[in-house]
């Protein structure tokens, strides 16, 4: 990532959160981030799912929830996962920062028959509540279950719903969370307070 300086109207040079060919590092296997970094509640954030070169796992594609934030304003250095813990920085292994497995929502084993792309996305409340929505597919048994999994501020562990509709994108404003769409052609709104 980048950093633009408005002071000097100059973009840092590109920093790494982690590092390509993990294997080169002394990981198992190499991953890829599929997600976003986000500024949200004042810091640098990052939540995505991780696609591996396994090619025997259930996993077709993707697999996990993962989640760090920075506490240096610019985002370089001062990592940490969700429960406060510093992480190796640039990140070597993902599951330094795992929250979370979606592919344990489903029975499946078979090889390649848990999905979870698409219909991920996460966000931050202004008090530190931390949410995500994501869907798992079990390709075997033609399953799809949407969740919400969250963790409130100051909780050590995340809690996951599947008592949820789904969405492709959460947002948040002050402590309340959003998800915005169209139903049926017609605006769709649905709140929460941050941390349920």
């Amino acid at each position: 990532f980048n950093s633009y300086d408005a002071t000097t109207q100059k973009w840092s040079t590109f920093t790494n959160f982690n590092y390509n060919n993990q294997i080169d590092k002394g990981h198992a296997y190499n991953w890829g981030l599929y997600g976003n970094m986000k500024y949200v509640n004042g810091k640098l954030s990052v939540g995505f799912q991780q696609r591996t070169n396994i090619k025997d796992d259930r996993y077709l594609y993707q697999n996990g929830i993962y989640y760090a934030y920075s506490n240096a304003p610019d985002g370089v250095g001062d990592w940490y996962n969700h429960k406060g813990d510093a992480m190796t920085w640039p990140l070597v292994n993902s599951d330094e920062i795992k929250i979370f497995e979606p592919g344990d929502l489903v029975t499946t084993q078979k090889t390649d028959q848990v999905y979870i792309v698409g219909n991920f996305d996460w966000t931050v409340t202004a008090k530190g509540d931390v949410h995500f929505v994501h869907r798992v597919r079990d390709t075997e048994n033609k399953k799809d279950i949407y969740a919400h999994t969250y963790k409130p501020a100051g909780a050590s562990d995340f809690i996951t719903s599947t008592d949820f509709n789904g969405a492709e994108e959460i947002y948040t404003a002050g402590n309340d969370v959003y998800i915005i769409g169209l139903d049926d052609g017609k605006p769709y709104v649905e709140v929460t307070q941050g941390g349920t």
